[in-house]
């Protein structure tokens, strides 16, 4: 990944890597086009599957966008005592 900033320190832009800049812009485009199939149809049935297909499309992003955040550990930091605690930044002990 390759961040850019500006004279100040700002972030101007961030680039992805070619191979995770095509499995966006392919998913992203599965998502619209099917986004714009459920927008279109009329018959409930053929609606249910369209949104099925959109909602499932979502679900492959969110778990590629999640996997790539993993591997460039932007998660927050585990905390070993309290996994739940490592949101507020403690380290209290459950009883």
């Amino acid at each position: 990944m390759i961040i850019e900033k500006n004279g100040q320190g700002e972030i101007t832009e961030i680039k992805l890597p070619q191979k995770d800049s095509k499995i966006y812009n392919f998913l992203s485009k599965q998502i619209s086009l099917h986004k714009f199939k459920y927008g279109k149809i009329v018959n409930v049935g053929e609606k249910q599957k369209a949104r099925s297909k959109w909602y499932h499309t979502l679900q492959k992003k969110d778990v590629w966008l999640r996997k790539m955040m993993m591997e460039l550990k932007l998660y927050l930091k585990e905390n070993k005592l309290t996994p739940g605690s490592s949101m507020f930044g403690t380290q209290r002990r459950i009883k």
